[in-house]
Order: structure tokens, then sequence, then C-alpha cells
């Protein structure tokens, strides 16, 4: 089931109802907050709320879904034999531009609201950073011996950030290419990496699956957020809603208000 909570009371309502065991490689909110995209094994599938359904055909399970700043456009990893990023026209599901990145497992990190999408590419240990609507590949950025996981691109400072899961953070200058930080910390090991639209934040799961906000920048560390365990992520594009998804609660999908979680931080 898909439900719609009222955050204030903790009410809900099902607004559609399908088979979520096989739609959680992928999901996310439009940009409008009218619609969801979840990724299934053959199919990616729109739930215009409340209850209007569109699927389009998928070659591969779709395993991340990032709306993009364009209303008309949506930034999809598909796998099957390989692992292929797509651009697709969100009135027609019409497949705009692709990439093809190795071993690459989420769209972590991707902002919506920037021209430049930051993807990791673990079996090379690159970053690829590539224009986000036509896909076009702009960089590759690379360190040796760095067991890439993650990457993210922030906008308002320009950087490009990569983690490898085990404590260690690379920070990059998005103009010049050169490395303004490399640090390791494992006593904080973080998985995911996310973006905060309109700050210069990240968002991460650290070894207890607590939910951090830190700047990776500094390093230092905002607020700490405990939720369900969490298997997937997502921020809403204004940055007011975030969506995590749970195997304890036989995959449940949990919508909190993001806004309020972080209206105190300085």
């Amino acid at each position: 089931q898909i439900l719609r909570w009222d955050l204030a009371t903790g009410d809900s309502e099902v607004v559609y109802q399908t088979e979520l065991s096989s739609l959680l490689g992928g999901l996310a909110i439009s940009n409008d907050s009218k619609s969801l995209y979840c990724g299934g094994t053959e199919a990616l599938i729109k739930v215009s709320l409340p209850s209007r359904k569109i699927e389009w055909q998928s070659s591969g399970r779709v395993i991340s879904i990032v709306p993009l700043a364009n209303p008309n456009r949506l930034l999809a990893l598909h796998s099957k034999h390989a692992e292929v990023a797509q651009v697709r026209d969100t009135s027609t599901g019409d497949i705009i531009a692709k990439l093809n990145v190795n071993h690459l497992k989420d769209l972590r990190g991707v902002t919506p609201d920037a021209e430049l999408a930051a993807f990791a590419s673990p079996a090379r240990r690159d970053i690829v950073l590539a224009n986000a609507e036509t896909l076009i590949e702009t960089k590759r950025l690379h360190i040796e011996g760095f067991e890439l996981a993650y990457a993210a691109y922030e906008s308002r400072q320009g950087r490009v950030f990569g983690m490898d899961g085990k404590g260690r953070t690379v920070v990059w200058n998005a103009e010049t290419y050169e490395v303004v930080r490399d640090s390791r910390d494992t006593k904080m090991i973080r998985t995911e990496l996310l973006a905060i639209p309109g700050t210069e934040w990240m968002l991460s799961i650290d070894s207890v699956q607590d939910l951090l906000i830190w700047d990776p920048g500094s390093g230092k560390e905002y607020s700490r957020i405990k939720v369900p365990p969490p298997v997937k992520v997502v921020i809403s594009r204004d940055g007011k809603q975030l969506l995590t998804t749970s195997n304890r609660n036989k995959n449940a999908i949990f919508v909190w208000d993001f806004e309020s979680m972080r209206r105190d931080l300085k």
C-alpha cells in the first residue's frame, strides 16, 4: 500500500495499493509533490496521487530515481546486464538521454536542482561528472587507492564529494578538480550521501543506522536523527519531506516532515 500521512496527527489513508515488495528498488517524489515514482523489476511506475497509475516498460530493474529541476525530466538508473542511467520524459516516459556507468548501484547524491550529476563508479574507482539532463560526461575524478562507494555534487560552493563507506571522505573543487580535503574518521563510518537542497549539508546513514546531517567540507556533524533502520532515503526537491523505507516493517515507507527536523540547525 501507498499511504498518505497527516504528519500532525499521524492519521493515514491508502491512496494506492500494489505489490511494493517488487517496487522498492527505486522511490521518489515528483517536484510538485503530486506524483510518486516507483522502480519495478521491468517497469518504471508513476502514480499520480490519489490513484492514477502510469507504467513505462524498462529493460531491467529500476533501482534508483531522481526527479530533475526541469519538471518534464526524470533521472533513473536501470540495471540488467550493465548499469545505465537514463533521463526520461515525465509525461510520455520516452528516453531522452542515457549513460553507461560500470557497477553504479544508486543515484546517491545527485542533486535535483544542479546542472551536474556526480555518479560513483566503484569498479573503476572513479567519480563521473555529467550534465544532469543530457548525461554528456564532462569529467572523471580518480584517486589511486581510494575505494569509492558514494559520490555527490553540491552546487552552492561547487564541491564534489566522494566517500568509501569506511570513514574516508575526499572533496574536490568542481571547477579546478583539485582535492581540497582528504580525511578519514573511522569512528564515524557513513553510508549514503545525499545533498540537502538549499543548504551546504549532506545527509548520510551512520554505522548504527541513524540519519546524520553534516558538512563534508569540514566534517562537522549538525544533527543525528533516529528513525526505523532505513534501506532507502529520499529527500524531496524542496527539502521539506524525507522518505525512508525499512525492511523491519514489511517494506514500510515512512514520510517525515524534514523541514521541522532541521529547523533549529544553524
